[in-house]
């Protein structure tokens, strides 16, 4: 009678095994805010997928399912920022106080928002108006469109305190949009270096008192 030989049984991993083509898991918002941050520090030319694919800890093939190519990463990213200092605008402008006294809360609020406790500094859509060329026109338009909802937005409440009498005399409502445009731009700017940030207030302080008549500070 001959032995049938039987083959050694295989061995069974401790651990289960992945299955092919899963996906990892991962946080969306703090995926976003990382995207945002490098954006922010590095400009949308100078990011490489392969720098938000080290932000992130996501590879290439998760990132496209997740947020698309680096563009519609960026659209997003400025969607977020936008909707953030819409929300800034609007609570400030809609204080009932003099002009001067909305104007100086409104630079420190959005001075906050360029100089977050992440460590990246600057206003991620002016990062980008330089870049235009390279960044596309579909991105120029939404900083263009965000934009002149600021502009009107400013334009409303400077009219308000025309009637009110808070702007300097001989100060026009769209000489003092201008000059708080330039403000906002300035502001925006200079957050990206190394000024201290009470001294970026205390110049957009300075330009205020231009634009609007003698009141109590906030």
């Amino acid at each position: 009678m001959t032995t049938r030989r039987t083959s050694p049984a295989p061995e069974i991993d401790a651990a289960p095994r992945r299955q092919r083509g899963r996906p990892r898991r991962y946080d969306a918002d703090a995926a976003r805010r990382a995207i945002a941050a490098q954006f922010r520090s590095a400009g949308y030319e100078a990011t490489s997928l392969d720098d938000i694919s080290a932000v992130t800890g996501m590879r290439r093939p998760s990132l496209y399912l997740a947020f698309g190519d680096k563009q519609a990463m960026y659209l997003a990213c400025l969607k977020d920022y936008n909707a953030t200092v819409e929300i800034a605008l609007a609570e400030e402008l809609g204080r009932s106080a003099p002009l001067g006294v909305v104007l100086r809360s409104l630079f420190r609020r959005l001075l906050s928002i360029y100089r977050p406790s992440t460590g990246a500094k600057g206003c991620l859509a002016l990062a980008a108006w330089f870049e235009a060329s390279s960044a596309g026109m579909i991105i120029k338009d939404e900083i263009l469109h965000a934009r002149r909802r600021l502009e009107q937005a400013l334009l409303h409440r400077i009219e308000l305190a025309c009637a009110d009498s808070d702007l300097q005399a001989g100060v026009s409502p769209a000489t003092a949009l201008r000059l708080v445009i330039a403000t906002l731009d300035m502001v925006a700017i200079q957050s990206r270096g190394d000024l201290r940030t009470e001294s970026i207030a205390s110049n957009a302080d300075t330009l205020v008192a231009l634009i609007c008549a003698a009141s109590p500070t906030a």
